[in-house]
C-alpha cells in the first residue's frame, strides 16, 4: 500500500584527520597514534567543524575526539578517502582507548570514498597515470586540476609541535584534503 513515504537524501559530511607522524601508518591504524587534528566539510565544500589538539596529553586528545563525535551527530554518513584503512579505525580506536564520550558508531554510515571512486572511475580514466594511482593528490589533479596543499605529511607532529603558523599549516592541509572530497564527488 502506498504511504507517501520517501527515502530522504543522506546528510553527508566529509572527514580527514592528521595523526602523530612519529608513529608509522601501520602502527597508527592500530590506534597507537595521537589524533592531532580533524576537519569536517559539508557538500557545499564548507568547513563545518574542526578539532585541534592543544596539548600532547590524553585528556586533550579525549576532548578533541569528543568534539568530533558531537560534530558528526547531525549527519547520517561520514565519508573519507581511504577511510576504512586509516581515518575510521583510528577515530574509533583512539576514542575507545581514551574512553571518549560518543554514540554507537553503528549510528552512521561510514563510507570509504577511495574504493567507491576507483570502482566507478577506473575504466573511464583518460590517462595511464589516472588508472594507476588512486592517491588523493593524483586523482584530484587529474579530475579537478586542483590538489592538496604543499605540505610534508611525514612531519605532521613536528609542524603541530612548532605551534603558530606551522601548526596552522597542518590545519589548513587537513582542511584542503577534506574540501577535495565533495568536489570529486560532484565531478
Amino acid at each position: 500500500q502506498e504511504t507517501g513515504a520517501e527515502v530522504a537524501k543522506p546528510r553527508r559530511v566529509y572527514l580527514d584527520i592528521e595523526t602523530d607522524s612519529r608513529v608509522p601508518p601501520a602502527v597508527a591504524r592500530q590506534g597507537k597514534a595521537r589524533v592531532l587534528c580533524w576537519t569536517l566539510v559539508d557538500e557545499e565544500e564548507r568547513v563545518v567543524a574542526q578539532g585541534l589538539l592543544r596539548e600532547d596529553e590524553d585528556a586533550d586528545e579525549k576532548r578533541v575526539l569528543e568534539e568530533f563525535w558531537a560534530a558528526i551527530d547531525p549527519y547520517d554518513q561520514v565519508v573519507a578517502w581511504y577511510g576504512d584503512g586509516f581515518d575510521f579505525p583510528i577515530m574509533r580506536l583512539r576514542s575507545e582507548r581514551l574512553d571518549a564520550k560518543r554514540k554507537d558508531p553503528r549510528r552512521w554510515l561510514w563510507m570509504d570514498f577511495l574504493p567507491v571512486y576507483e570502482r566507478m572511475n577506473r575504466n573511464a580514466a583518460d590517462s595511464g597515470t589516472e588508472k594507476e594511482s588512486m592517491r588523493l593528490q593524483d586523482v584530484a589533479m587529474s579530475r579537478l586540476n586542483e590538489g592538496k596543499n604543499e605540505f610534508d605529511a611525514s612531519k605532521t607532529y613536528e609542524e603541530w609541535a612548532a605551534g603558530g603558523e606551522r601548526r596552522q599549516r597542518l590545519v589548513d592541509y587537513c582542511a584542503q584534503d577534506t574540501r577535495l572530497l565533495p568536489k570529486l564527488n560532484k565531478k
